[in-house]
């Protein structure tokens, strides 16, 4: 799964420079360093990874890596989610976390609840719950007196989405949440 997930970030990376930048034959060094780090992926050896980017208008190979290796590619649907994205969003968009908080500070302790609020971060991790928690901690509290709650309520109730087979759900698919750790 990482493999192609990896395989359409460079595409889509690709799709969106290539619809902004005038046609060339070879990508410029950002482009290939930025293309090359996104295939990279912990416990992915860089060998069993492939991808290929093209420029739309002229043609040309903006980027090769393993360009004649044969791998499973991710879901087509990803492609025009990522593009439609891209557009409306923007490049620059980045999804938030946040910590939300009720209740007063006492000393080193927080007297009342926490809140992980999720605003759909796809590509939310472990490492980015603990950045979080260092955030907090760095403000001196190192007792929470009350509850930890995880809010999903930026989208709806829906866990899946229309035409989904049932066993799609929890085995093929993540549930569809606004707070969902990668």
């Amino acid at each position: 799964m990482r493999r192609s997930h990896a395989f359409v970030t460079s595409l889509v990376v690709a799709l969106g420079v290539s619809a902004s930048a005038a046609s060339t034959s070879a990508a410029p060094r950002s482009l290939e360093t930025s293309l090359a780090r996104a295939l990279e992926a912990k416990g992915i050896d860089a060998s069993d990874t492939s991808a290929i980017a093209v420029d739309l208008r002229s043609g040309a190979t903006l980027y090769a890596h393993n360009p004649t290796r044969s791998l499973l590619p991710a879901s087509a649907v990803k492609l025009p989610v990522s593009y439609a994205a891209l557009k409306v969003l923007g490049p620059r968009y980045r999804f938030r976390t946040e910590v939300v908080v009720r209740g007063s500070r006492v000393g080193r302790t927080w007297k009342g609840n926490v809140w992980l609020v999720g605003f759909g971060d796809p590509t939310l991790a472990r490492g980015d719950l603990e950045r979080l928690a260092r955030t907090f901690a760095a403000t001196g509290i190192r007792t929470i007196a009350g509850r930890v709650f995880g809010d999903d309520t930026h989208f709806d109730e829906r866990r899946d989405a229309i035409g989904w087979k049932p066993r799609y759900l929890g085995i093929e698919s993540r549930p569809i949440s606004a707070l969902s750790v990668a």
